[in-house]
């Protein structure tokens, strides 16, 4: 009868565990999606999500692009993993922050008008899933001009301006 009350107990307390995540999952939406004809646009849900956000490649089918303003005034944001498919960002996207480290994937082919400008960055790792040569071919992609940023491709840092900013 006691191994039956343990096992009982312990299927309870897997089952309070699998409720909790569940729960945990359901409540943890950090992205709002805007669906246009035919593609997605993503944002914060709000200024005050945190931690490590991946941002997927697509959302009920749709391809997703970064809106305008997506991460504005994000100040809790650790770090943002774009996934490969992924292919714009639009402009000030990351503007006011937090983030160290963005993960950008081969797939960008477009920055629209400075998605890092209007920032004060003092430690910004771009890592750029392609080389230092693809970086530069991809339209808009910043370059130098940023202060407090660091770009990291695949065979190496395509630029590094951190020890320059204030």
């Amino acid at each position: 009868m006691n191994r039956l009350k343990k096992l009982t107990f312990i299927s309870f307390l897997c089952t309070l565990l699998s409720f909790s995540f569940l729960f945990a999952a359901c409540s943890s939406e950090t992205l709002k999606y805007q669906k246009l004809s035919d593609v997605c646009m993503v944002y914060a849900l709000d200024t005050n999500i945190s931690g490590d956000i991946v941002v997927p490649a697509t959302y009920d089918g749709l391809e997703v692009m970064i809106a305008d303003n997506a991460f504005r005034k994000c100040y809790k944001i650790k770090t943002i993993t774009l996934s490969e498919g992924i292919r714009v960002i639009y402009e000030l996207a990351f503007t006011q922050c937090s983030a160290s480290e963005i993960n950008v994937p081969h797939s960008i082919e477009r920055f629209k008008n400075a998605p890092f400008a209007v920032n004060e960055y003092k430690y910004l790792t771009i890592n750029y899933a392609g080389t230092i040569e693809e970086w530069y071919n991809v339209d808009g992609a910043p370059t130098s001009v940023y202060s407090g940023i660091q770009v990291v491709c695949t065979d190496g840092v395509a630029f590094d301006t951190r020890e320059t900013a204030n």
